[in-house]
């Protein structure tokens, strides 16, 4: 996407036109607090990672001070905010905080930001909230990984996005 003047325009023209969405990567690096503040009036996951989080919300010298940010820019905003690192850290529009339980070391990888951006967006396209979409996105795209990490020590992003379907279906049915 890029972060020049053309991307930024994309990106806040998306932004009104009052959808369910989920900001990563490029489009978390166009934005400010200001702009957020003045351009979400729909449901929106913020998906940053630690450096695309201090960017965005100001430098921090510890996890505490940072999980304090994410909860207040949740409910300022009104928005979801995932904070990806060894553990995810999903914040709700009132401030609540809930940890993934699922995920590992292997999926430290290239593309891993996209799946997981994919599998949120499919559950918001599906009609969940942003928050129930965040927390099955989390959830299933680390249980997915969970999963292939007996296989691959290392866990490419793509296995990890075919294996998703199997995931749900094994979920749905029952089996670990």
């Amino acid at each position: 996407m890029g972060t020049d003047a053309d991307a930024r325009e994309e990106v806040l023209f998306l932004l009104n036109k009052n959808r369910p969405m989920v900001l990563d990567a490029d489009a978390l690096n166009i934005l400010t607090i200001d702009l957020l503040k003045h351009n979400i009036s729909q449901p929106v996951v913020l998906t940053p990672h630690v450096k695309e989080f201090d960017r965005l919300f100001g430098t921090h010298n510890s996890w505490y001070s940072r999980l304090q940010t994410a909860r207040k820019y949740a409910r300022e905003l009104q928005c979801v905010i995932v904070l990806k690192n060894q553990y995810t850290y999903i914040f709700n529009e009132e401030g609540k905080v809930f940890v993934n339980s699922t995920g590992n070391p292997s999926m430290a990888q290239g593309g891993m930001g996209d799946v997981l951006t994919g599998c949120i967006t499919g559950f918001l396209t599906r009609g969940y909230s942003a928050f129930h979409a965040a927390v099955l996105g989390c959830f299933i795209q680390g249980k997915a990984g969970d999963d292939l990490a007996a296989s691959y020590e290392v866990t490419p992003a793509s296995s990890v996005a075919n294996h998703i379907p199997l995931t749900i279906k094994k979920i749905l049915i029952g089996i670990n």
